[in-house]
């Protein structure tokens, strides 16, 4: 190899010595370019950037090159540069791109995921029914004696839930509609039949005698004669199918519309008793409900505003008789350890609040979950602000006053078992056995996005049962 006179390139370097032999020009071209771009991986792709060769040179005697300074190259440098933006964008601003768009389907619309899963509830739902059936009636008398129970159970259903007679109000953002349930019993998974007797007090005579209870004497002879001329007892055994939906005669239901003094009462229209008779299949029976959608705030979503056209419950004073929470089954996103949860009942004509419990896992996905504790069903023994739940029968804790919710009967709610109730409820009665896994009422929600996980509504209905020499 002969050393040739130098040339100073752009950089002022000495160009490279060629080969002692006959070169083309392009091939003089490529190997001065190719020394220049030494720090480059390819020779041919760096020269083709800096000395931007006579299109077709490099072909001249490599025909198999990529085309030097192509348009291809240009294009795909740009299209990484852009790309490489993009994710970058996407990763600076994919969570809030995410909730965007799934607060938008969270939201009620005509069109949105939420709305088609809320009206008509694709996940399947069941309702456990107990008896307690009563072994002793027949001491009754006895001052002695002490009420025994045996649970009996559970009868279980499968319940559908659809929403009809939607109506949106657009010009503030609410969502009005009844409630449509069908329950179909689940013979497999039940602990017995629809056949099966239950011996249990009797709700009819009982409802009678409480309601004219602090009425002159007059009526409450009138109710007396009523109840022996129908031969009324203070028990009544029926099988657990009447007890629900199928219902069963009574003619002290026929007779009070014609009792002296009864015209008053609101005595419902019903020809037959039964705690679900008429309900199955009723759109009328849950009430009118008015909800927020959410449209103009996600912070309200599922928020109920109006029951049958009302922003309170006429069944009790003050607080105790706001609507407070959701409808049941839409909850905002957003959830906190520091949070409470509210929701009405409509069987109970109330709102309830649960407390946070604890953090929870359900297939996998992370939760918060909400138990209702002692303030649930307080009447005013732990939280004077709750007295107004009594409704003017205020009783020991743990157990909350309905009577005005149910026809005027002595009902009172609490959980099963006279769960986190007072310890005198217990006392009072043989067969309770309260366990907070199997009888606490709690709601699941993943708090991201509110979405429900778990869901289990537990109460025990229970009945006073008081003396009155003239009845």
């Amino acid at each position: 190899m002969v050393e040739v006179p130098g040339r100073q390139g752009r950089g002022g370097a000495a160009a490279a010595a060629l080969p002692k032999k006959n070169h083309s020009p392009a091939e003089e071209t490529l190997w001065r370019c190719g020394w220049r771009c030494f720090s480059c991986t390819t020779a041919l792709v760096a020269c083709c950037c800096r000395c931007r060769p006579a299109p077709g040179l490099a072909h001249e005697k490599y025909p198999g090159a990529p085309p030097s300074a192509s348009r291809s190259e240009r294009v795909l440098l740009w299209v990484g540069v852009v790309s490489v933006l993009l994710g970058a964008c996407l990763a600076l601003f994919w969570p809030q791109l995410l909730t965007l768009v799934v607060h938008s389907e969270l939201k009620l619309t005509p069109r949105s995921t939420s709305f088609r899963v809320w009206k008509s509830t694709p996940v399947p739902l069941t309702i456990d029914f107990y008896f307690w059936n009563w072994t002793n009636p027949h001491q009754i008398e006895d001052p002695a004696a002490v009420p025994h129970f045996e649970q009996m159970g559970p009868y279980r259903f499968r319940e559908t839930k659809e929403k009809v007679n939607i109506t949106w109000n657009a010009n503030n953002g609410t969502i009005s509609f009844r409630q449509l349930r069908r329950w179909y019993f689940d013979a497999a998974n039940s602990n017995g039949t629809l056949a099966d007797n239950v011996t249990t007090i009797n709700v009819v005579a009982l409802t009678a005698a409480h309601v004219v209870r602090d009425w002159y004497y007059l009526v409450r002879r009138s109710v007396a004669l009523a109840l022996r001329s129908t031969n009324q007892k203070i028990s009544i055994r029926r099988t657990v199918g009447q007890f629900l939906f199928d219902g069963y005669q009574d003619p002290l239901i026929t007779v009070a519309s014609t009792v002296p003094g009864l015209a008053g009462i609101a005595i419902p229209n019903f020809d037959k008793f039964g705690w679900f008779y008429t309900r199955n299949g009723s759109t009328e029976y849950d009430g009118l409900f008015n909800m927020d959608t959410g449209a103009n705030d996600i912070a309200h979503l599922g928020e109920l505003l109006r029951w049958n056209y009302n922003n309170f419950t006429p069944y009790y004073e003050g607080e105790c008789g706001a609507l407070r929470g959701s409808a049941g089954e839409l909850w905002p996103p957003g959830r906190g350890p520091r949070d409470r949860v509210s929701l009405f009942a409509p069987d109970l004509c109330r709102s309830v609040s649960l407390d946070y419990a604890g953090a929870m896992r359900e297939a996998g996905v992370d939760g918060l979950r909400f138990e209702g504790g002692p303030l649930m069903l307080d009447n005013g023994a732990l939280d004077a602000a709750n007295e107004c739940f009594c409704d003017g029968e205020c009783v020991a804790g743990g157990v909350a006053n309905v009577s005005a919710c149910r026809y005027g009967a002595p009902a009172f709610v609490s959980f099963p078992h006279f769960h986190l109730a007072d310890p005198a409820y217990r006392a009072a009665v043989r067969g309770m056995r309260p366990s907070a896994d199997r009888h606490s009422f709690f709601i699941a929600l993943e708090p991201t996005y509110g979405i429900p996980l778990d869901v289990a509504a537990r109460f025990q209905i229970n009945l006073m049962v008081r003396r009155d020499p003239d009845i």
